[in-house]
């Protein structure tokens, strides 16, 4: 993940549902993950693995724009929001890429 968040940050959409009558919103959903997915053992271990290397400060999601409301076509009312975001290294994890990463990954290339 390391050796892909140092060649480039990836934009990563998701919608959260809310719920007008309880004034709750629900579990976050993933719309768009442009990171390749494809290149990882376990693929479905992408939350899981950014957890991990962001609480070591080492990369991120971080929003880059407002939340955008959704609204019901019907009812015209809010029912959730979507949320642009950039998986990118930290100053410290583009640090350390420079520093452990090869440049090039022979099966990546």
């Amino acid at each position: 993940m390391i050796y892909h968040l140092g060649k480039s940050s990836y934009s990563y959409l998701t919608f959260t549902p809310f719920d007008p009558e309880a004034q709750t919103f629900g579990t976050r959903n993933v719309l768009n993950n442009e990171f390749p997915l494809e290149q990882l053992s376990i693929p479905d271990k992408y939350s899981f693995y950014m957890e991990h290397l962001h609480t070591l400060g080492v990369a991120g999601i971080w929003q880059t724009e407002r939340q955008k409301p959704t609204h019901d076509e019907v009812t015209k009312k809010q029912n959730g929001v979507e949320t642009k975001s950039l998986a990118q290294l930290t100053p410290f994890g583009q640090l350390l890429a420079k520093a452990c990463v090869p440049e090039t990954i022979d099966e990546y290339v």
